[in-house]
């Protein structure tokens, strides 16, 4: 086909790959007994053919995602199929057939090839579940016949994530197979197959005591049904979408420095041509204040440092268990989550609470107590001088009422007791108290990632506030709808 670069798009395919495990069938039944009336002609493949590819491979293992954790890949091996024919199907356009255990490769990379070998596209799309599929996807056409082959000469092929599955990626997937990142997508995300299982799940249930031919059959029927109508919504809300995404783009390019956004779009053309050039979407400011910072980072790679400096035999540690970091760590965990949670149920608490409320809180502010004991013991061995400290704030305490009879104050009192203890971490110990600098930029360093992470959390919930503004503004009107 002789087409121009620049309209090459318009011959794109998006073939969309995904499993149903909710559509599983009993052994009810066999082909010879309940044949269906087709044979490869509709959606479901010709059945013969891929049972014997299936029984060809069968004790071929399977290949494990190494950028994820996705269990319908991952442990394909050891899904129950005792009694079932199917536990599941997979779909592509024109492309499905039944899984025998999980989300195998060599059950969806059969169909993938065989959806495709009659197709004549200049670009193909192929959205995937983990970036391995797509990688091996053309090793395994070799265990096919030459009519399945495609011709890669011909077309470019593009894999990516489906964005709903992406988050659960490393980094380097998350730029290289988003949509979002990939040009001539619009506003593809992959997750169609998804939406059809809104569809077809209700009749799950009543299908899976059906003979094989009739359950194809009876699957066919609805994904033809819900094809059409998804057609006809299509074409009605694209005359619409289109005017407002180009709106909003047209308002987001405005907020931009124009030189700034000719240099972004220059960048982006030259990655888009050429994938060799650097990737613009790639972090590469060396400035930490740029990089995503958390809490559970840090510790990493503080305890790596520790590890450092005790291969080093210049390690600091004063206890076998409690390293500097733990101690740290832990002080803050306790001063944040424990306290949090003690002071929010002391605070639900009602005039007339119930022994299990009031035991509830016993127990927190039991716990919480045991646990700043254990750590101040700790303490005591890397800050010594806090001794005097403690006894000081303890002095200054004994005005709290001990001995209220009233069952309420006392669980109160003693939620105020524990939650209310100084722990005195480096940061609140004065000028007069020497502690030792590690400890500090400990502290410092933690709460750091503290402060980054409560930043992103406010920066989400703000962005998701104005999307759910915006929705409700150009979706909802009625009072009902709104309360």
């Amino acid at each position: 086909m002789d087409v121009s670069e620049e309209k090459r798009w318009l011959y794109t395919m998006f073939i969309g790959i995904d499993t149903n495990f909710r559509l599983w069938r009993k052994h009810v039944l066999n082909n010879e007994v309940d044949p269906g009336l087709s044979k490869g002609w509709a959606y479901f493949i010709e059945e013969k053919a891929y049972k014997d590819h299936l029984a060809k491979h069968k004790d071929e293992t399977q290949e494990h995602s190494t950028c994820s954790g996705h269990n319908a890949v991952n442990m394909a091996d050891t899904k129950k199929s005792r009694g079932l024919a199917a536990t599941g199907v997979g779909t592509l356009a024109n492309g499905v057939g039944n899984l025998q255990k999980g989300e195998k490769y060599i059950n969806m990379d059969y169909l993938f090839l065989l959806t495709m070998h009659d197709c004549e596209v200049l670009v193909l799309k192929s959205p995937m579940i983990s970036p391995v599929s797509g990688t091996r996807t053309s090793g395994c056409a070799g265990n096919l016949p030459d009519v399945y082959h495609m011709d890669y000469k011909k077309m470019t092929i593009i894999f990516l994530v489906l964005k709903f599955h992406l988050p659960a990626h490393v980094t380097h997937c998350q730029i290289m197979f988003s949509f979002n990142l990939t040009q001539y997508v619009g506003c593809t995300d992959g997750e169609a197959p998804e939406r059809g299982w809104a569809n077809i799940n209700p009749v799950a249930s009543s299908m899976k005591e059906m003979g094989p031919g009739t359950w194809r059959d009876t699957l066919g029927d609805h994904f033809g049904n819900w094809n059409w109508k998804w057609v006809q919504q299509l074409v009605m809300e694209a005359k619409f979408m289109f005017a407002e995404h180009n709106q909003e783009l047209n308002n987001f390019e405005a907020c931009i420095d124009q030189t700034m956004l000719a240099q972004w779009m220059r960048e982006v053309e030259a990655w888009e041509k050429d994938p060799s050039q650097p990737n613009p979407y790639e972090t590469r400011v060396a400035n930490t204040y740029f990089v995503a910072i958390s809490q559970a980072a840090v510790r990493l790679e503080l305890a790596r440092a520790e590890v450092v400096e005790f291969e080093a035999r210049n390690n600091n540690s004063l206890h076998p268990d409690l390293l500097p970091i733990v101690l740290i760590s832990s002080g803050l965990e306790i001063e944040g989550q424990y306290r949090h949670s003690l002071k929010v149920d002391t605070v639900a608490l009602e005039q007339h609470a119930t022994d299990h409320q009031l035991g509830k809180i016993q127990q927190y502010s039991n716990m919480l107590r045991w646990h700043i004991d254990a750590w101040q013991e700790v303490q005591l061995l890397y800050m010594p001088f806090v001794v005097r400290l403690c006894a000081n704030n303890d002095s200054s305490a004994e005005g709290v009422a001990k001995d209220s009879d009233h069952t309420i104050m006392n669980a109160v009192h003693a939620a105020i007791s524990a939650s209310s203890t100084k722990l005195w971490l480096p940061s609140d110990i004065g000028s007069q108290d020497r502690c030792d600098k590690l400890l500090c930029e400990h502290e410092w360093d933690l709460h750091y990632a503290q402060a980054e992470e409560a930043l992103n959390d406010i920066q989400h919930f703000l962005h998701l506030r104005t999307h759910l503004y915006k929705f409700k503004d150009n979706n909802i009107q009625d009072q009902m709808e709104n309360t």
